[in-house]
């Protein structure tokens, strides 16, 4: 490309941030996401007119062939009885908590924004026994979608599931218990083992 001003680079990692027309905007967000959550870092350096750098920098590798890989041993997941509450804008992610939640014995409930989001807990407010929340969303943020909950139900077990990282997520957001808060993009595996952090 032809670089960044230094108006864009300060932005460029804020998820839903985008200089074109169309997109969303969660490329370099989801980008660092990932390289972070493989214990690396990104350096990403921009001059106009002449072009951008990117340096990926991530752990060294075992030589392969050099350590005996261990023998996994898969645990069979613990049956649950419940509703779980997923509020999110992105239909990919509702469908993969879904998919999660199911097989763990969850029924699920999902919206497509806060206020549907709060409508339904209210709705369905003793049944529910987890709620997996999108921080940013139109309209209704999830920080207002969880102060709603927290009225009725402050024990209730919260997901925080955004593509912001936990230390500059933009709002202040109960750390508790009965709160965890997961960044995106994730995978499968990282969703289960929070879910069954918060449900014991």
């Amino acid at each position: 490309g032809s670089g960044m001003t230094p108006d864009v680079q300060r932005r460029m990692f804020e998820p839903f941030f985008t200089t074109k027309g169309s997109g969303r905007g969660l490329g370099l967000s989801a980008v660092r996401g990932i390289i972070r959550s493989c214990g690396g870092e990104l350096e990403l350096t921009s001059v106009v007119g002449t072009g951008t750098r990117v340096d990926v920098y991530l752990p060294a590798a075992v030589a392969p062939g050099s350590v005996a890989m261990p023998v996994l041993r898969v645990q069979p997941r613990t049956a649950r009885r419940g509703t779980a509450l997923v509020v999110d804008d992105e239909q990919a992610l509702r469908r993969v908590c879904r998919r999660v939640l199911e097989p763990l014995g969850l029924a699920v409930i999902e919206a497509a924004d806060g206020l549907r989001g709060v409508e339904e807990f209210l709705k369905h407010r003793h049944e529910i026994s987890l709620v997996v929340l999108d921080l940013t969303m139109p309209g209704m943020g999830g920080g207002e979608v969880l102060k709603r909950i927290r009225v009725e139900r402050p024990d209730l077990p919260v997901l925080i599931a955004s593509g912001y990282d936990a230390t500059d997520r933009g709002e202040s957001l109960p750390v508790d218990a009965h709160t965890r808060f997961l960044q995106k993009p994730f995978g499968v595996d990282a969703l289960t083992r929070v879910v069954g952090e918060l449900l014991g």
